[in-house]
């Protein structure tokens, strides 16, 4: 281990978005084209990462920012979206909302720790926050879609009595 660059993040950093995105993949649950951006932003940093880690390069430092920031824009996507669609759905996504909150704060925890830099706690908040951002505009259409089609005119109306002159 003497041999070893320090402050380089763990391997398994990387393995859960790895997983997650190829699971999709086999199971081809993304097919649309913002879809596959998005694949692609997570699958990208953590196949790069681990390769990064495997051969001991100080990049695998970026990857596991990169990577950690993505899990914590998912977390953001997910929190918005429970809060808008209710009970329902909350306890639809409790069951893996536990697991994903844990392996998000133990990744950015354990990469804190093991790289000492101060740029994973900033990417994770920056992820976080582009993720609520992202999916507050994806979901803006369609929570005012019902405002405009239902047309409710409160106002009162006002009749003009007709003009005596020609």
């Amino acid at each position: 281990m003497a041999d070893e660059k320090p402050n380089l993040p763990p391997f398994w950093i990387f393995l859960p978005g790895a997983i997650f995105v190829g699971m999709l993949i086999f199971l081809g649950l993304l097919r649309s084209r913002p879809m596959v951006i998005l694949e692609v932003g997570l699958l990208a940093p953590c196949v790069a990462g681990i390769l990064c880690r495997i051969f001991r390069r100080s990049a695998a430092r970026l990857f596991a920012i990169w990577a950690v920031a993505a899990y914590w824009m998912g977390l953001g996507a997910l929190t918005i979206l429970m809060m808008t669609n209710g009970i329902f759905l909350l306890l639809y996504y409790g069951i893996a909302i536990v697991p994903t909150v844990a392996i998000v704060i133990f990744a950015t925890h354990s990469a804190r720790k093991r790289m000492a830099s101060l740029w994973i706690p900033v990417g994770a908040g920056l992820g976080f926050a582009c993720g609520v951002v992202a999916i507050v505009i994806a979901i803006t259409p369609v929570l005012r879609k019902p405002q405009t089609a239902l047309k409710l005119h409160f106002a009162p109306t006002v009749h003009e009595a007709p003009s005596s002159k020609p």
